[in-house]
């Protein structure tokens, strides 16, 4: 009986698995229409559209990014059926003009347009559930499951129109063949197959998002080690060729063969290089357009460089797992001690230490990951991997150090995995569709980090909820100000140019040879003839002007949006300021 067999045999498993893939779709489809578009969602958006109509140039020049992702996300959109033909009119890179040429077709699309997102959500889930039950092959699986269940940077990029949650899915899908074929008997007809699978699903990560790259090498230099006698026999061949007395020095069992692995890693470069190539129209010059256009625009982001400081990353990691993952996590850390030194390992606790290596690694080289947590999640799961060995049988578990008789485990396991649910459930499911929240006891030693961490998170998925707020208070020969790009427009006022307010801002600042104060904005800025009245303050992403430190030390704001009880974003009457002890 195979292992998936066995599992279908254990009832108790099946249950739980059951359970938390339930909890799991109830999780990410809750309150579907209370998390709208962000700024960053409107360009991908505009660019997955783009490749529905006849644009005039290779549509991932308007967002700059690899393709497949939006093509995703664009077929969602397009079964809407909305008239989205403005997009032709929309210049690569440029989007202020985004509201006013589609910014109803957005609003009336939002539905079809988020449906990929969170579709994806879901299969990441379950995607991550194989991957744990191919791993451990063992019921103690469903801690990992779990923990992937309740995750709150799971179901956060599962609910914002990104990209993100299309690359975890390839990406994580080409690490369980990746797994299959590692451990699969060395040149079988499976392990070759498993192979071809694992990338192509990294071609079509790599297609989705630029950080997938590292994977492929990831891949790759697993396949070598895998082949480590042919490359010693090809290492000795050069030797021999140059004449180099090195060549005596190596030596390789008889039996091996150099031209099986050359053609093996030829045909899996190839898949990988025709595969991510596809959504480019196999054209490679339209890659390195968007890639240089990439860099240009974001040289920290896609930067190789040292980076000094890899405890940012770990710390939100901390920041946002509940107080039982905590724990657990400290004890995986003696099982990653205890792994680097073991001397005899299987094959499924190197491939979890090269995934944390991985992490490492991509962390101390790649900025991105440190400054762009949703670039670390896929790497951060490798911990989580690693957190799942707290449970298993070897002698590093924490059944063999409180020395429990292995007849007990499981009990005690199931038994831990019914409080793990209960008290995840408790702590998530009352605050959908947000989930946003803090490990309180890492909080007491970083309480500035996790506010801000908090609010950076409420933010991003705030826009929304606000418009529709302050549509209720705003009049007709009134207007405001919100420095959050093209989001806020799309859902009030979309007819309303942008370029007047950029226009403003950039006249005053040319006339008077700095930023227009607040009094002088209410003066001189009237858009359509409506004049300046709220000013919308977005903590970590507004204009943070002397003058505007002064309007929050100061006054109070008018109104608070508040989302999951939490406040959110001030909005201050200009016509109506209200001093703070007053």
């Amino acid at each position: 009986m195979g292992f998936l067999g066995k599992f279908r045999h254990d009832r108790l498993f099946l249950l739980f698995l059951i359970i938390l893939v339930v909890l799991g779709m109830y999780l990410r489809f809750s309150n579907y229409d209370e998390i709208g578009y962000t700024h960053d969602s409107i360009l991908t958006v505009t660019g997955a559209i783009a490749w529905f109509y006849p644009y005039p140039h290779f549509p991932g020049l308007i967002y700059l990014g690899p393709p497949l992702g939006n093509m995703i996300i664009g077929t969602g959109c397009m079964v809407s059926n909305e008239d989205f033909s403005g997009v032709l009119q929309v210049g690569p890179k440029f989007s202020p003009n985004i509201p006013i040429l589609m910014g109803q077709s957005f609003v009336n699309a939002e539905f079809h347009c988020k449906a990929p997102n969170y579709l994806f959500g879901l299969i990441f889930l379950l995607v991550l559930s194989l991957l744990a039950i191919f791993l451990f092959k063992n019921y103690y699986a469903l801690f990992s499951i779990a923990f992937f269940t309740f995750s709150q940077f799971i179901l956060k990029w599962g609910r914002i129109m990104s990209v993100d949650m299309i690359f975890y899915v390839f990406t994580f899908t080409g690490l369980i063949f990746l797994w299959k074929s590692y451990e699969a008997e060395k040149s079988s007809k499976k392990e070759n197959t498993f192979f071809i699978f694992c990338f192509v699903f990294l071609g079509f990560a790599g297609a989705t998002k630029f950080s997938a790259g590292v994977y492929f090498l990831f891949a790759f230099l697993l396949f070598m080690g895998k082949y480590w006698q042919e490359i010693k026999l090809l290492i000795k061949n050069i030797f021999k060729t140059l004449k180099l007395d090195l060549a005596n020095k190596i030596s390789t069992p008889a039996e091996t063969k150099l031209r099986p692995f050359i053609i093996k890693g030829i045909f899996y470069f190839i898949t990988y290089v025709f595969v991510l190539l596809i959504p480019y129209k196999l054209n490679p010059q339209h890659l390195y357009n968007i890639y240089t256009g990439f860099k240009r625009i974001a040289p920290n982001v896609s930067a190789m460089r040292l980076n000094s400081n890899i405890f940012p990353v770990i710390n939100e990691f901390l920041i946002k797992i509940n107080t039982l993952d905590l724990l657990i996590f400290l004890f995986s850390i003696y099982i990653f001690i205890r792994l680097i030194f073991k001397k005899q390992k299987q094959k499924r606790e190197k491939f979890i230490l090269y995934l944390v290596f991985l992490f490492l690694f991509t962390t101390l080289f790649f900025e991105s990951v440190g400054l762009l947590f949703r670039v670390a999640i896929p790497l951060l799961l490798s911990i989580v991997f690693l957190m799942g060995l707290v449970f298993s049988h070897k002698e590093y578990s924490i059944f063999k150090l409180f020395k429990i008789p292995i007849e007990k485990r499981k009990k005690i396991f199931f038994i831990f995995l019914i409080i793990y649910i209960l008290y995840s459930a408790l702590i998530t499911v009352p605050h959908s569709p947000y989930y946003f929240r803090s490990n309180e006891i890492i909080c007491i030693f970083e309480r500035e980090q996790c506010d801000q961490i908090l609010l950076e998170d409420f933010n991003l998925v705030a826009t929304k909820q606000t418009m529709k707020f302050l549509g209720s208070i705003l009049k007709e020969n009134e207007t405001y100000r919100y420095q959050e790009g093209e989001a806020p427009q799309i859902y009030l006022r979309p007819n309303d140019p942008m370029i007047y307010y950029q226009l403003f801002d950039l006249n005053l600042n040319k006339q008077l040879g700095r930023s227009p104060t607040l009094a002088e904005q209410v003066q001189y800025f009237h858009p359509e003839g409506r004049d300046l009245r709220y000013y919308v303050e977005n903590r970590w992403y507004g204009t943070n002007t002397e003058e505007i430190e002064i309007l929050k030390k100061e006054y109070q704001p008018n109104y608070i949006v508040k989302l999951d009880n939490k406040d959110v974003m001030r909005i201050y009457d200009l016509f109506n300021l209200t001093k703070k002890g007053f």
